[in-house]
């Protein structure tokens, strides 16, 4: 198959294997190579691919709606090691005069449309590595009209987007996709096929949305809310609700002893007790602030990363069990539904169930580490390990009578990882696997969860995503954000669009954006407690919502801003979005498939558009 295709369609691909291949030579080093015909190093033909030089076979089936490489079966007979291949079709655009995007998942969706770029080649993470916020496995290229779409089926946990910017004489960009074989010369070659989906499609970018629904669903039986809304109360309520979290209690932040014991740890700073967020929830109902899918963070033993994966006995110095009860029975009296904050990814040596064999290992044997929080240094439990921390977890604190969603930290938005531990290995794939069966295991008990991020591979089991990506702000490769993740999963997960947007009000740029691209907003008792949130996440500590008895009216006021705002989108609650239309830089529009639309008005003065008035700074449901 062709490398360099300006053309939409497969008819034009000449039906040849090629790919771009890195590989260590026998010192270690990382070079290149080119699979090709006219490459005389490499004998292509009957599904084999022959390097004899560097020792390599590699088997593939080449069709004309799909390729896959047989890694399996591929073969290293000499020194060398293979490290990447990236298959072809390379998508491309950036010819003068065409009207191409290239199209990435990378967050909502990112176009790459404009020339007058650096020549650059960037490898842009999906599922891994850390700091990947690539959230979907696919990839197109489009001109409105027609697009070709690519979908990674098989070996999707190990592939990265290669983008090339301004790249050869005719300065085109290209996105293809790259798969690792194995990450360092030690490694077992990746034991996953690779195989790539082809679609020619009419339309744009909705018609790629609605093509990866269907295969996402079809492969998963992702059903729509309006389904589980019939028999499932708790997705009802919570797709008409926005989240509310209370951060009650976190030791000393950042925490000045890395491995605590019980007699030698920082404070407990106690935010809110249990008592407090009763009285919280109480003035909601007095206010009649609308839905609440109400999470408790910090419930549990040493407060917020206290003692993971210990969280019982419930702290102490909150109230208890006792009060923790009681705050849960109060806000079922009053029509709310309350869950808890939960974590099975982290570990810290204070925990009485701390296990140095449950520790995910790095490829030296070290413990893998994921930074520094309130229990200390924490040690990321491999996700095997982790599903039997649940286990033993979860059914205690189903006992504490919740009727919320369910939090379950960090597993859907950190990188997959391998393990290297030589008692319980992972590969990427097995990674999500087993995290998945955390988050289904917090599903079966709870009847809903939700999690930190959103990468595709966690649903049907994730209900709800806390975040999928923190700001609307894009890479410099970036032209343009585009809700393609909202237009497949709208109407199938209820979800916040931006972590920045995390107490954000009516009337602000960024909470705007995440109503028009279908996200439920989210609010924060004392959401800041990590000079990070301040330094690098941008949080203005002005807005942070902070309990006070003399505070608490006007706070309370101010989220049922936000609940009347959704109130206004009940109508979309459950529909697909089918569009996503710019008219000016100040207006836009999101159709969906029920016939209504929101036009969001982000200027200073009023706007008409398609017959519509939007005031300044706010939206209209049509």
């Amino acid at each position: 198959m062709t490398s360099r295709n300006s053309n939409l369609t497969s008819d034009n691909f000449e039906m040849n294997f090629e790919a771009d291949l890195t590989y260590f030579d026998q010192y270690g080093k990382e070079k290149s190579d080119r699979i090709a015909k006219d490459n005389p190093a490499w004998k292509i033909g009957n599904g084999l691919a022959v390097n004899d030089e560097l020792g390599f076979r590699i088997r593939y089936l080449l069709q004309k709606d799909r390729l896959t490489i047989f890694t399996s079966s591929c073969y290293e007979s000499g020194k060398c090691r293979m490290k990447t291949i990236t298959p072809m079709p390379e998508l491309v655009s950036g010819v003068e005069g065409e009207q191409k995007k290239l199209v990435i998942p990378y967050g909502s969706g990112a176009l790459i449309s404009t020339q007058n770029k650096t020549q650059k080649e960037t490898l842009i993470g999906g599922f891994f590595p850390w700091g990947a916020v690539g959230l979907m496995s696919f990839y197109a290229v489009t001109d409105g009209n027609k697009s070709f779409l690519v979908i990674a089926d098989d070996g999707r946990y190990d592939m990265q987007f290669r983008l090339r910017t301004a790249w050869g004489s005719e300065k085109r960009d290209s996105v293809a996709g790259t798969f690792f074989l194995r990450d360092d010369v030690s490694d077992d070659l990746l034991k996953d096929n690779i195989t790539l989906l082809f679609y020619d499609l009419q339309g744009g970018l909705p018609a790629i949305a609605s093509c990866y629904r269907d295969f996402l669903c079809g492969k998963n039986d992702i059903r729509l809310l309006s389904e589980r809304a019939e028999t499932e109360p708790l997705i009802e309520y919570c797709s008409r609700a926005i989240v509310m979290r209370m951060r009650l209690a976190c030791k000393e932040m950042p925490s000045p002893i890395l491995d605590q014991t019980p007699d030698h740890q920082p404070k407990l700073n106690v935010y809110m007790t249990f008592d407090h967020a009763r009285e919280v929830l109480e003035e909601c109902a007095r206010q009649n602030v609308g839905a609440l899918d109400c999470c408790l963070v910090g419930w549990n033993n040493g407060g917020h990363d206290g003692s993971y994966p210990q969280i019982f006995p419930v702290e102490s110095r909150l109230g208890g069990e006792v009060a923790l009860r009681k705050c849960i029975e109060k806000a079922k009296d009053l029509g709310y539904r309350i869950g808890l904050h939960d974590n099975y990814f982290d570990s810290y040596t204070i925990a009485e169930n701390f296990s140095w064999d449950k520790v995910q290992r790095t490829s030296r044997q070290l413990p893998a580490l994921s930074g520094i929080w309130g229990g200390g240094q924490s040690y990321i439990v491999c996700p095997r390990k982790s599903y039997e921390n649940a286990q033993h977890n979860m059914p205690l604190s189903h006992e504490l009578g919740t009727n919320g969603i369910y939090f379950t930290d960090v597993l859907t938005v950190w990188p997959l990882e391998k393990c290297y531990s030589k008692s319980h290995p992972l590969s990427r794939k097995e990674c999500a696997s087993w995290r998945k069966m955390i988050v289904k295991l917090a599903h079966d008990t709870f009847g809903g969860t939700m999690s930190e991020g959103g990468q595709d591979w966690a649903f049907p089991e994730l209900d709800r995503v806390y975040d999928m990506i923190d700001t609307p702000k894009m890479p410099d490769w970036c032209d343009e954000e585009y809700p393609l993740y909202q237009m497949v999963f709208h109407g199938r997960i209820i979800y916040n669009t931006y972590r920045g947007g995390i107490n954000s009000w009516p009337g602000e740029a960024i909470y705007l954006r995440n109503l028009a691209f279908g996200g439920l907003p989210t609010v924060y008792w004392h959401y800041i407690f990590h000079p990070s949130q301040t330094a690098e996440g941008g949080q203005d500590p002005k807005k942070d919502l902070r309990y006070s008895p003399q505070t608490l009216s006007k706070e309370v006021a101010r989220i049922k801003t936000i609940t009347d705002d959704v109130r206004r989108l009940e109508k979309i609650r459950f529909a697909v979005m089918t569009d996503y239309v710019e008219h000016t830089p100040e207006v836009t529009e999101t159709r969906y498939d029920n016939g209504c639309s929101v036009f969001v008005n982000y200027g200073d003065r009023e706007a008409v558009c398609c017959g519509v008035t939007i005031p300044a700074k706010d939206f209209i449901l049509k």
